[in-house]
């Protein structure tokens, strides 16, 4: 029989979340530099993928990235 101490998976589970929120502002901040990333550069963007027939599209794009950008800066607070 194996015996199983509790202490282990408590610091565990301790470990784990801490790492699993480490990794989440890791992630939101590099979802915060793509965002605007993609604000700054949504007509050079669009205009080097679709072409200047869809140059009209830049401020739907431009809010979509705000959009993100709102979204990681909750997600960050939180």
């Amino acid at each position: 029989t194996v015996t199983a101490d509790k202490s282990y998976y408590v610091l565990n589970k301790k470990s784990s979340i801490i790492f699993i929120r480490k990794i989440s502002r890791i992630m939101a901040v590099v979802g915060l530099v793509l965002s605007i990333g993609l604000f700054i550069f949504a007509k050079p963007l669009i205009i080097l993928v679709f072409g200047s027939t869809y140059a009209s599209s830049v401020p739907i794009l431009q809010i979509l990235s705000i959009i993100i950008i709102l979204y990681v800066q909750k997600n960050i607070i939180v």
